[in-house]
């Protein structure tokens, strides 16, 4: 492989992760969502298979955790055979150089749907899921304002597996209750906002994950707390991608 053609800004913190993304090769197949600025990467496995999982990150640049615990999931090579594997573990790649949650021109791209002209990488996302429908969009968040692990999920039939997960995460983070932004948590589990909750905030309208829910597919939101270590919050994402992929495989 010419990995100089996936190199754009040498020494980097995007180089560095590029560089652990290439290496995952040549069990994982290495392609560019799109361009902007620098490359949005994509990782498949399995691309010979139809029923697949999306799992993305770096929506927010400044949220990382999900970000490195996708690359230590490709790194392992343990991968099911009888599934595709999608990632997108850096969509926000100008809000990740900087280290800041919007992009360079200041779009929230979490609240992109909603405006005339999305930008490139999330546009081009939602086109791959309308044409794969995966069986779970699985999109991996971080909150630096609530201290304490919690998820959104819409795929009801799926609820042992949440428990689970906010269980699993428990062992390592608080778990989040009561009012989180202005939406009703129990025991670290937040429902798919109803029509009329979108109605009257619009924003839950505006989302990636309502997107692929209108499409017809299940998502998953988790959201570690950013207040721990990137460590244990990367070992974590890594974790629950594993229970999610497992589950759904």
């Amino acid at each position: 492989m010419d990995f100089s053609k996936f190199m754009k800004s040498p020494e980097s913190i995007y180089d560095q992760y590029v560089s652990r993304l290439v290496k995952c090769a040549p069990k994982v197949l290495i392609n560019p969502l799109c361009e902007d600025g620098v490359p949005v990467y994509r990782a498949t496995i399995n691309p010979e298979i139809k029923p697949c999982i999306f799992v993305v990150g770096g929506i927010h640049g400044n949220e990382s955790g999900g970000t490195y615990g996708m690359l230590d999931y490709l790194s392992s090579g343990d991968f099911p055979e009888s599934i595709r594997l999608e990632f997108f573990p850096v969509l926000n790649t100008s809000g990740f150089l900087s280290d800041t949650r919007n992009t360079s021109s200041g779009r929230d791209m979490n609240r992109d749907i909603c405006s005339n002209k999305p930008s490139k990488p999330v546009s081009s996302l939602l086109k791959i899921a309308q044409k794969m429908m995966p069986k779970i969009f699985l999109t991996m968040h971080e909150d630096e304002s609530i201290g304490n692990f919690y998820m959104y999920y819409s795929d009801a039939s799926m609820r042992p597996l949440w428990d689970d997960i906010v269980r699993m995460a428990s062992d390592s983070f608080g778990v989040a209750s009561g009012d989180v932004h202005g939406d009703k948590c129990i025991n670290g589990l937040i429902s798919h906002p109803s029509s009329k909750r979108i109605a009257s905030e619009p924003k839950h309208g505006c989302s990636i994950e309502n997107a692929v829910h209108d499409m017809g597919c299940p998502y998953a939101t988790i959201e570690t707390p950013m207040n721990f270590s990137m460590s244990k919050r990367s070992l974590m994402a890594k974790k629950i991608i594993d229970k999610v992929i497992q589950a759904y495989s």
